[in-house]
């Protein structure tokens, strides 16, 4: 509140400049707690925390109809006014409903299902779940009404968007979803599965949209029904229709999500219980130079040629052009395209040749379907002989690919490919520095029309595609040499890019039983789905190359099966991992092949400590025998990883002397081999033992260059968890003010990558932080939640982490157990993680 404080009888609502805060005051005035609140207006309570700390803004329709009568200032207009005016202050819209609005509606609140639909905004900024669109969205202006509307009818959960190929689907669900977005407390989430063909990697899909693990089979979608459970969301999913089958996990997640809602574009429904079927409609096409047709032709043909204009003379053209092209938004933007060739008359005269016999085809087929392939079929035709070859040949790219992949897979040349994107048939992505590669992208309706005219061709056909998975398995090997080298940030980028392109291959590999293309194609992405904790899709790919491939004994099936080990363990179904690392040092050992064996030696060892096997002398057993293969061989980084897992063995053991000095001997050999990656690794271990032996100085240093080093690398999860490790340790050296700002960083971090151990390690951090100041409810609070939170979660305290326990408490000293500790204890021991977090964050807000 701006101003000098002032006796509450003499507050106005114009000394109040931000709406939190207005709204805090407000709802103190009226004795109601911020849950309560939100449980009145519908909000989430940690959405309603984030509107009190202005980073979140209701819509004013919002306002009057729920927070007006809940903060009980239905008739004092002037605090409503204010309430509103500060609201659309902080959406940075600049008109406000007038008094007399104002009064009417804080006289009879308007039920939420009866709320008027607002003006619908071209230029809404879209949220930051939402793709960006590059074009203003042209004539939807009352469909996007309509589906807001029905979005905010309690009874509709699940809407289908349906309608032709290059209709507008993705387009219209995406403007929907942005002015939508306010009514959902945790916004939207858009999740692209246009590079998905299989049912069962949906699940998969979801989890990598909300950055979760993957695990195996039905735990997987236990994993995605409890992330969805308590959200109040929009989930936008988009191109479903290739992967219908899949349909029930919506209606599961429905079931289980209660305040979740499903918007999908597909070119069917998904015949569940409850769908709301919207058939997406062609744009108008009248006359007037004012119809959305015409006006998004002529956008469209001013960008293929900027000083052409609408005018009289060709309107009646222009429009009729556009009723041929039955108001399809994609055939119009590929007609406005030619605009440079052709006159609109001159494209009336041509299109009549192609669709007259197009929209009387086969009867069989539908017959938007025959627009649609009139108006691509149309364009097909104006390209020579060599293009079309190209943009059929190109069909076989997923999500587009580089200029050196088109020449190598298709033989295709760059003016050929800039040819075809300058007749909108592709989109080309320029090279922004000298590394960079050309890129070259579609509309997946475009590449579908380019895989019939190749599947036409079946000779050529399974030239292309066998030459497009030897591109991407040769670009494997390339980017392990990359990797190699130590770059492993450039390495995932480029992967990543090319991961829907990767799946193609091994999905032609898979399919046409390639057994060894499908082997050495999995065995080079293991590291990489690891990283990426695409578990549950790289243990398919391995299984299903296991199965095509020859029993007898190599290398690549050694490896593919040491591969689903290491996938496994990841997925924590340890029984299964020691079976595929069994299988893997069999193969080893018929080949002949010791380092191998050490290797899948270490992966046993691992397996039976993460499993818990820490009082019997296997684990170390299976160390020492691959240390002691490596040592004969003179393999430095394998020496430098069975010390690590020796070191962390001893450490998880209690003996922290022991894991000091295996670890010591690992960071002398890897710092010899100068890759950071595994560098970091040893560094924060070293942190970890340094700290247990109470050496803060030492375990600063330490952590402060795995976090530098992290950094560097751009590992986004591992940077945080350095933070919280190097916060833990300025904890102990009493810098309570930096090991706090560490610690809220790397809780915000935690919390949007899904990181869930690594949330209550931080809450732990932020506990004892509120120990040393002396803050007994709030330290009580985040050590009963987090001690909750194991529990449920399975997390036991290893023994640093338990003389970290007994260090807090006696800070506390006789506070422990008093009515502020016991007040604490019981508001935070069932909190989730979710719950504490919020709770740690708005403790930082409100001091």
């Amino acid at each position: 509140m701006a101003g000098k404080k002032k006796g509450v009888s003499h507050i106005t609502p114009n000394d109040f400049t931000n709406f939190g805060e207005l709204l805090r005051y407000l709802r103190n005035r009226a004795a109601i707690t911020q849950r309560e609140l939100a449980v009145q207006v519908g909000y989430h309570y940690s959405y309603l925390s984030r509107i009190e700390r202005n980073e979140r803004f209701p819509e004013a329709n919002m306002i009057l109809a729920r927070f007006v009568p809940a903060l009980q200032v239905e008739n004092e207009p002037e605090w409503a006014e204010r309430l509103v005016a500060l609201a659309m202050l902080g959406r940075g819209e600049t008109e406000s409903p007038s008094p007399l609005t104002l009064t009417q509606t804080t006289t009879t609140a308007v039920p939420a299902e009866r709320l008027p639909i607002p003006p619908t905004q071209a230029a809404t900024e879209p949220p930051p779940d939402l793709p960006r669109p590059l074009t203003s969205l042209l004539g939807r202006e009352h469909e996007v009404a309509i589906l807001v509307q029905l979005l905010g009818n309690p009874d509709i959960r699940l809407l289908t968007l349906t309608g032709a190929p290059g209709i507008g689907k993705t387009r219209l669900a995406l403007q929907t979803a942005a002015e939508a977005a306010s009514q959902f407390a945790e916004g939207t989430l858009f999740v692209d599965l246009s590079g998905v063909r299989d049912p069962l990697l949906f699940t998969p899909a979801l989890l990598q949209a909300l950055n979760l693990p993957e695990t195996a089979g039905q735990m997987a979608e236990n994993l995605l029904l409890q992330a969805l459970h308590g959200r109040h969301q929009l989930l936008v999913l988009d191109n479903f229709e290739q992967i219908i089958p899949a349909a029930p996990v919506v209606s599961r997640l429905l079931r289980h999500a209660p305040q979740l809602k499903v918007l999908v574009t597909s070119r069917e429904i998904l015949r569940l219980n409850g769908e709301n079927e919207f058939a997406v409609p062609p744009l108008p096409v009248e006359s007037e130079l004012g119809a959305p047709a015409v006006r998004l032709f002529a956008q469209r043909a001013q960008a293929a040629q900027p000083g052409w204009q609408l005018t009289a003379d060709n309107q009646t053209a222009v429009a009729e052009l556009c009723q041929r092209l039955d108001g399809l938004p994609l055939a119009i933007e590929l007609a406005a395209a030619r605009i440079k060739l052709f006159t609109p008359e001159a494209m009336l005269a041509r299109l009549d040749k192609r669709l007259g016999w197009l929209t009387g085809g086969k009867r069989d087929d539908h017959s938007w379907r025959q627009t649609m392939r009139g108006a691509i079929e149309w364009s097909y035709q104006l390209l020579n002989e060599e293009e079309k070859q190209l943009w059929a040949g190109l069909s076989v790219f997923l999500g587009g690919g580089t200029q050196t992949a088109v020449a190598e897979v298709c033989g295709g040349d760059l003016d050929t490919l800039v040819a075809l994107a300058e007749k909108n048939l592709l989109t080309l992505r320029p090279a922004m520095t000298a590394e960079d590669e050309l890129h070259f992208g579609w509309l997946e309706s475009l590449r579908e029309f380019a895989a019939e005219r190749l599947a036409s061709q079946p000779s050529l056909h399974q030239q292309m595609s066998h030459a497009h998975a030897q591109f991407f398995h040769q670009f494997l090997e390339q980017q392990a040499q990359v990797r190699q080298q130590g770059n492993a940030v450039g390495w995932l980028n480029s992967l990543d890019e090319a991961y829907p392109n990767i799946r193609a291959a091994l999905a032609w590999a898979a399919e046409h039983r390639q057994g060894e293309l499908a082997l050495s194609l999995g065995v080079q992405l293991v590291e990489y789905w690891e990283v990426r904790g695409y578990f549950e899709e790289g243990r398919q790919w391995l299984g299903a190359a296991v199965g095509i491939a020859s029993a007898e004994p190599s290398a690549l099936l050694a490896q593919a099966w040491r591969g689903r080990g290491i996938l496994t363990l990841r997925q924590n179904d340890f029984e299964e991992a020691f079976a595929h690392y069994h299988h893997s040092i069999a193969l080893w050992q018929a080949l002949g092949n010791e380092e191998a064996r050490a290797h899948a030696l270490l992966d046993l060892g691992m397996v039976l400590r993460n499993e818990g096997s820490l009082d019997i002398a296997s684990p170390p057993v299976y160390f020492e025998e691959a240390l002691a293969i490596y040592e004969r061989l003179g393999n430095a980084r394998g020496m430098g990883n069975a010390l690590n897992q020796l070191g962390l063995t001893a450490y998880f053991r209690g003996d922290f002397t022991a894991a000091y000095t295996y670890l010591m001997a690992c960071l002398e050999k890897r710092r010899s081999l100068g890759d950071k990656v595994i560098l970091t690794g040893v560094l924060n271990n070293l942190g970890l033992a340094t700290y247990a032996l109470g050496d803060y100085g030492a375990a600063r240093a330490y952590h402060e260059e795995t976090l530098r080093l992290r950094q560097e690398l751009g590992f986004e999860g591992r940077i945080s968890q350095s933070r919280t490790n190097l916060a833990l340790t300025l904890v102990r050296l009493g810098e309570l003010d930096t090991a706090e700002a560490l610690a809220y960083t790397s809780l915000q971090t935690s919390l949007r990558l899904k990181l869930k151990a690594a949330v209550v390690e931080v809450v732990e951090v932020l506990a004892f932080i509120a120990a040393q100041r002396q803050q007994v409810e709030h330290a009580a609070c985040l050590l009963a939640a987090s001690e909750g939170i194991r529990q449920r979660m399975g997390i036991p305290y290893d023994k640093a982490q338990e003389i970290d326990m007994a260090w807090v408490r006696g800070v506390l000293g006789t506070a422990v157990g008093g009515e502020a500790w016991q007040k604490g204890w019981a508001s935070g021991f069932y909190l989730t993680r979710e719950e504490v977090a919020q709770k740690a964050l708005d403790f930082k807000s409100e001091k």
